[in-house]
């Protein structure tokens, strides 16, 4: 049964806002909620909330039965949630439509770009509310033996409700203060709308994804990796079965110890010394920087060809969008 932090108004207006949050098995594309959160406001003006154990049948339906009925849903990191209430069929992103969406981390970005998103924060910095979460959840792993990495879904749920409840209570609460104030400005109520159409451009584009040539990214990795083991035996056969080509200290005194002084071990120090320890080294870096950082995370991350960015268009203080790890 869904459970609640305060009881149900028996009557169910027609048209309201709701907050709504996800807790999942974790923050990749796959990973799946288990459960949903809910805050809104009944005909008298109280504070609703509940938490829907997706597992659940009668949950599931009655969590359907929110969305159906939301005119606004409000989410913080909202393009994160939508994601997953449309893996687990709760929303269908073509009937989704940008007016109905709002994101409280974009409008605390637009009012004020130089302070920090988390809902966290927002919370004791605008509502005057703080928590215990991260003490009581780490607690929690400890005493199941469990790591960040496992999930919530694993946590006992006495520990996840209280703390998934409060968060869509602070989403809705902070809307509530924010949107009134991003109202009184029409050039970013304008720019505001445009970021709520962006966002369901990105959340399609994440949606299909990015095809992968498989058979030439596997070919590639392996390339890389025998082309890194060629270049540090090539190191080794120049400097010494001991010399550690990573260490900048090695690298300056190997090189003092031939009459060359260096003052660091930088690519544009490297670049001015003619040996052939150096270009090695600089090609080593380079070999490393392709296989490690784009080739094997690209195999790690795709599933069956396709690759699901996560595009964070708050990520920075300039305006620019990202694309990384899932922000709070």
């Amino acid at each position: 049964m869904a459970r609640t932090s305060e009881q149900t108004a028996s009557s169910r207006h027609q048209h309201f806002t709701v907050a709504i949050d996800t807790e999942t098995e974790g923050v990749e594309w796959e990973h799946r909620p288990f459960c949903m959160t809910a805050s809104w406001r009944d005909s008298q003006g109280s504070l609703v909330s509940h938490y829907y154990e997706l597992s659940e049948p009668e949950d599931y339906a009655e969590a359907q039965i929110i969305l159906d009925m939301a005119e606004r849903l409000v989410m913080h990191n909202a393009k994160f949630d939508l994601q997953k209430l449309i893996l687990v069929g709760l929303l269908e992103l073509r009937g989704l439509q940008p007016h109905q969406i709002h994101n409280t981390e974009c409008i605390a970005h637009l009012l004020d770009e130089q302070r920090l998103k988390g809902l966290k924060f927002l919370a004791r910095e605008i509502l005057n509310e703080d928590t215990d979460e991260e003490k009581v959840l780490a607690q929690a792993r400890r005493d199941n033996k469990l790591t960040k990495a496992d999930g919530y879904d694993k946590l006992p749920r006495e520990v996840v409700i209280p703390y998934a409840l409060k968060d869509t209570e602070y989403t809705l609460r902070l809307f509530e203060a924010l949107y009134p104030q991003l109202e009184k400005h029409k050039d970013l109520l304008a720019l505001y709308a445009q970021e709520q159409r962006l966002e369901l451009v990105l959340l399609h584009m994440e949606t299909q994804g990015m095809a992968l040539d498989m058979e030439y990214l596997e070919g590639a990795v392996k390339q890389y990796a025998m082309n890194i083991l060629q270049t540090e035996l090539d190191i080794q056969d120049i400097a010494g079965e001991d010399f550690n080509p990573n260490s900048p200290k090695q690298v300056i005194d190997w090189f003092l110890a031939q009459g060359i002084a260096l003052e660091g071990t930088a690519r544009d120090v490297l670049e001015t010394v003619d040996h052939p320890l150096a270009e090695k080294i600089l090609y080593m870096r380079d070999l490393k920087k392709v296989h490690g950082t784009y080739l094997k995370p690209m195999l790690m991350e795709q599933r069956d060809g396709l690759m699901h960015p996560n595009f964070r268009q708050h990520g920075t203080k300039t305006g620019r969008m990202s694309s990384g790890g899932v922000s709070e």
